[in-house]
């Protein structure tokens, strides 16, 4: 059974930290979900001590959908991922908050019909409408607002906090900026003593791409100390977008595919991909 979800400040894990000599062990991405009992023998033991409920209790995922999809497609997005994962890891899968009003890809369209599909904030941008988008992302001179972005990231947190706890969340296009958006919120709320620390200590991230918003550029500016797994595919149109990442976080596992915009469906890397997050979450496929 999970520990219950315990308030430590920051100041106070420090404290502990300090009082064990520790100070050279970084805390746990999942600091928001340890009692001070357990931080303490943590560091006691130089790193080495876990919370029981970290010891082979298996594995609860949450899975962000990308823009213009929905937890159903999502749901078969995945399904590779779960098989191989097994039983011991339990995914759960969550709608995003706005109807989706653009165009919807018609391979989707050909599988679920009309949906509905869901997306997770609108974008707005200063930029020429007539500019090619890739160049206004790469511009720092271009203004990007997320619309209802908060609304997203207040879903996202209202779900762990009512369903969770949760080891991982595991996010696809839009949905991996999300992801990272939530986990670079918590941890400087937490870090400047205005609210909780992640409860979730790893990000499965496909098809990732960087937070825009420029009102968020801030919460990147140093490297993100968290574990996070990064899968690309070489085909698609934002690849080169994506691996503005690789320098977000530090020493993020990266995997590529031959594919483009989509999970990979290659057999070995998807095997290789399932290896490395067994490990990180300390289950058996």
């Amino acid at each position: 059974a999970a520990a219950p979800m315990v308030a430590m400040s920051a100041a106070r894990a420090g404290e502990l930290r300090s009082s064990c000599f520790a100070d050279d062990l970084g805390f746990p991405p999942d600091i928001g979900r340890w009692s001070e009992d357990e931080l303490l023998a943590h560091f006691e033991s130089g790193g080495k001590s876990m919370p029981t409920w970290r010891r082979g209790a298996g594995a609860r995922v949450l899975c962000l959908h990308g823009g213009g999809a929905s937890s159903k497609v999502m749901e078969l997005q995945t399904r590779k991922l779960r098989i191989k994962l097994g039983k011991s890891v339990h995914f759960d899968y969550l709608e995003g908050p706005r109807e989706w009003r653009d165009a919807v890809d018609p391979t989707l369209v050909r599988f679920f019909g009309q949906g509905p599909y869901y997306g997770w904030y609108g974008v707005e941008n200063d930029a020429p409408a007539d500019r090619p988008y890739m160049d206004k992302l790469l511009d720092p001179s271009v203004t990007f607002t997320y619309t209802e972005v908060e609304l997203a990231l207040e879903k996202v947190e209202t779900a762990i906090a009512e369903s969770g706890p949760y080891d991982a969340l595991l996010a696809f296009s839009q949905g991996t900026i999300v992801a990272t958006m939530l986990t670079a919120v918590a941890r400087r709320r937490w870090l400047e003593g205005k609210g909780p620390a992640p409860s979730w200590r790893h990000l499965a991230l496909f098809c990732a791409m960087p937070a825009r918003d420029t009102r968020y550029l801030h919460l990147f500016e140093s490297t993100i100390d968290f574990p996070c797994t990064l899968v690309f595919g070489r085909k698609d149109g934002f690849y080169s977008w994506g691996q503005r990442l690789l320098s977000t976080f530090c020493s993020p596992a990266v995997f590529e595919h031959d594919e483009g915009h989509r999970f990979p469906s290659d057999d070995q890397v998807n095997a290789d991909i399932v290896e490395h997050l067994s490990a990180e979450l300390g289950v058996t496929s």
